[in-house]
């Protein structure tokens, strides 16, 4: 069996969903990781509504630096490109999601006890 040990490369930023690229490659059928679209004029609410999808609305969640595997996608969702798959504009994940947002809490600050 190949050594894959180096290929750690790209995560799925679902919560729940433990596919990376050092842990898939070479799986049949093939999973492939995904960026978000840019933030351009065209594709801000859909990127958005990618983000709430994915229940990633916490604060310090930056779409440009994660990925959305294709385990999350109806085939018909995905496009070939000259770079591998992508998502077909306007479409959502909508298989193997979280039922809840991840919430990132702050905790208060810690007390001294009193002597």
């Amino acid at each position: 069996m190949e050594d894959i040990s180096w290929k750690g490369g790209k995560n799925c930023c679902v919560p729940g969903c433990t596919n990376s690229q050092g842990k898939t490659y070479g799986t049949m059928p093939a999973i492939s990781y995904m960026s978000f679209p840019k933030d351009t004029p065209d594709n801000h609410e859909w990127r958005e509504k990618l983000v709430i999808a994915v229940a990633r609305q916490d604060q310090k969640f930056d779409p440009a630096k994660h990925h959305i595997c294709t385990d999350h996608f109806e085939r018909s969702h995905l496009l070939f490109s000259g770079r591998g798959l992508k998502i077909a504009k306007g479409r959502l994940p909508s298989l193997n999601l979280p039922h809840k947002s991840v919430e990132v809490r702050k905790l208060p600050p810690r007390t001294k006890p009193v002597s």
